[in-house]
């Protein structure tokens, strides 16, 4: 592991370190949501019996999605903005629309295509309205389309809201970071107790986003007191607060987690070189496909449960590790195949050609 100074400067609540700059733990914590999602719907279906994080796994992986995304998207909007917001906009629509658009476009068409000619468990459902509200990320605001061609794609719909409203909030509140995240806690627990129409649920998970944003700001991660604090209220609201607080117990536990890899590692050299060596036991690997598992395992479930490939699987010597062992395998090949053939194109060669005719618009503008 290279030495890297994250200069650390000890708080009560704080810590002074920029975590982006430390790519294994972001892959790490990518990789690790990806997996508790996986482990969610996999487990729902009977595919791999699990009773990690009982029902609570599915939502933090989400919330741990919206934590990374909100301090990720925060970076890239600094770094393309630079001093002239006005000038850089190009370039920050060609990042994130070659990194999200391609795939989810493929995705969706399958969906609407190929996925009916299946044995699937899922149908989609799909007229007009559902699919103009994806194709234009509005679906998470009308629950009963939401989940209408392929049910993870809800949470697509908040990122790419939140892809939009990041440069303004950059040109407006970014000295302001702190009451901004006040502010969006405060209306979590407000949306979570009364009925907003339309972006209830948005307000709902727009703290995480602005939790990420706050860090990426001030390059502070929480110090690992306050980290184990916020999971520990979060798991005691899970069981003892109303059942409308799910969404904000869970998103402590998230917020929590997010810097507690980082900072404790970085206290332990001997097994933070291991963990590099290994790639963090594979994960940082799940974390560089985890766009292609979130998008793709819910359709790979319903499609291998419709033709009853696991019932297959699994009475082979009646071994349950067996089936979730070669399941798993399947998903994250065909995950890796779906990085390789459609997110890495596009996230290279389709990328440098689009910003290169950006440049180039430019250098003929130029006086």
């Amino acid at each position: 592991m290279k030495d890297i100074n994250f200069g650390w400067q000890k708080g009560l609540v704080f810590w002074q370190a920029d975590i982006g700059k430390d790519r294994y733990i972001l892959d790490f914590l990518r990789g690790f949501a990806a997996i508790l999602v996986y482990l969610s719907h996999a487990d729902q279906d009977k595919i791999i019996n699990n009773s990690l994080l009982v029902a609570m796994k599915g939502p933090l992986g989400c919330h741990l999605f919206f934590v990374i995304s909100g301090y990720l998207i925060w970076r890239s909007v600094s770094r393309n903005f630079g001093k002239k917001p006005q000038m850089e906009i190009g370039k920050y629509v060609i990042n994130r629309a070659t990194r999200i658009l391609p795939l989810y476009w493929i995705n969706i068409l399958f969906c609407l295509t190929l996925l009916p000619l299946l044995k699937s468990t899922y149908a989609p459902s799909a007229g007009i309205v559902e699919i103009a509200r994806h194709l234009t990320f509005t679906q998470s605001f009308d629950p009963s389309v939401a989940r209408a061609i392929n049910p993870v794609l809800w949470t697509l719909g908040h990122e790419g809201v939140f892809y939009v409203i990041a440069p303004l909030l950059y040109i407006t509140v970014r000295k302001h970071t702190a009451i901004l995240l006040l502010a969006s806690w405060l209306l979590s627990a407000y949306a979570s107790s009364h009925s907003i129409p339309v972006v209830q649920q948005f307000l709902m998970i727009f703290n995480l986003f602005a939790s990420g944003i706050f860090m990426a700001e001030k390059k502070v991660i929480l110090a690992p007191w306050i980290s184990v604090l916020l999971m520990l209220v979060g798991l005691l609201l899970l069981n003892y607060a109303p059942s409308q607080y799910f969404f904000n117990s869970v998103s402590l536990i998230s917020v929590g987690f997010f810097t507690l890899p980082h900072t404790l590692l970085n206290f332990l050299p001997r097994i933070r070189n291991f963990l590099d060596k290994s790639n963090f036991l594979g994960i940082t690997w799940v974390g560089m496909i985890s766009y292609s598992l979130y998008i793709w395992h819910y359709l790979l479930i319903n499609i291998f449960s419709g033709y009853q490939l696991p019932q297959l699987w699994r009475s082979y010597q009646n071994n349950d590790l067996l089936c979730a062992v070669l399941f798993t395998s399947v998903v994250m090949i065909i995950s890796y195949m779906s990085y390789l053939l459609i997110e890495k194109p596009s996230m290279t060669t389709l990328k440098e050609q689009l910003l290169n005719r950006i440049s180039k618009q430019n250098a003929m503008r130029s006086p």
